[in-house]
């Protein structure tokens, strides 16, 4: 991974972002994202016991792979 170290200007402004963010050029023009740590952190979480019990418990319909897989080669 590569390292930018930012003027403290921006670093201020990405302090105060709490969700991930699209960062674009003067013209709109995407340049990349950024996912404050608190937001990676919570995406990268293991899943706790009770939400694996919750996700094996729950009524919804479950696909396997192979069915995931011709449903996406039928589109």
């Amino acid at each position: 991974m590569s390292k930018l170290t930012l003027p403290p200007e921006i670093r201020g402004q990405l302090e105060k972002l709490r969700e991930l963010t699209d960062l674009v050029d003067e013209n709109g023009r995407s340049i990349g994202r950024f996912v404050p740590q608190a937001e990676l952190d919570r995406m990268t979480r293991p899943a706790s016991d009770d939400e694996l019990r919750r996700r094996l418990t729950a009524n919804e319909k479950r696909y396997s792979t192979a069915e995931v897989l011709r449903h996406l080669e039928s589109l």
